[in-house]
C-alpha cells in the first residue's frame, strides 16, 4: 500500500509536472497564436502601403514621363532659338559692317553725291519698270474685236440734242 501510495504520489507529481508542461506549452501555442495574429495584421497594414507606395511610384513615372518629354521639348526649342540668335548676330554684323561702310562712304561729299546720283537712278529705273509692266498689259486690240481685218464693231453715231426754244 505504501508502495502504492508512494506510486500516486509520484503519479500525482508526474501528473502535476504533465499539466504544468501542458499549460506552458498551450500559454506558448497561445502566444506564438496571438503573434502570427498581430504578424497577419502588420502583413496586411503593409501590403496596403505597399500597394499605396506602388500606386505614388505608378504616377511618379508618369510624371516623369511627362518632365521628360517637356524637357526633350524645351530643348529642341533652345536649340532653334540659339541657331535663330546666331543668325540674328550674324545679320547684326552684317549690317553694322554695311552701316560703316556706308558711313564712311558718306563722309565724303564726293561719294556722297555719288550715293544720291545712284539713288535717284534707282528710283527712276524703277519708275520705268512700272511703266513697262503697266503698258504690257494695255497692249494688244484693247477690246476690239477685228475678223478678216475688218472692225466688227458698227460705226459711230453722232448724238445731238438741241436745247428747246
Amino acid at each position: 500500500m505504501q508502495q502504492a501510495k508512494s506510486q500516486i504520489l509520484s503519479l500525482n507529481a508526474l501528473k502535476e509536472q504533465l499539466s504544468q508542461q501542458l499549460n506552458e506549452k498551450i500559454n506558448i501555442i497561445l502566444e506564438k497564436e496571438k503573434r502570427e495574429q498581430e504578424l497577419l495584421k502588420e502583413m496586411k497594414i503593409k501590403e496596403e502601403k505597399l500597394i499605396t507606395v506602388e500606386e505614388e511610384l505608378n504616377k511618379a513615372q508618369k510624371e516623369i514621363e511627362s518632365l521628360n518629354r517637356n524637357v526633350d521639348n524645351l530643348q529642341k526649342e533652345n536649340l532653334s532659338l540659339k541657331e535663330e540668335k546666331k543668325s540674328l548676330s550674324e545679320e547684326i554684323n552684317r549690317l553694322n559692317a554695311e552701316r560703316d561702310s556706308l558711313l564712311s562712304r558718306f563722309n565724303s561729299l564726293t561719294e556722297l553725291k555719288k550715293a544720291i546720283t545712284q539713288l535717284k537712278r534707282k528710283i527712276y529705273l524703277e519708275k520705268i519698270q512700272t511703266r513697262k509692266s503697266s503698258d504690257n498689259n494695255l497692249e494688244g486690240n484693247r477690246g476690239y474685236i477685228i475678223k478678216n481685218g475688218l472692225s466688227t464693231l458698227r460705226g459711230r453715231i453722232k448724238i445731238e440734242i438741241f436745247p428747246a426754244q
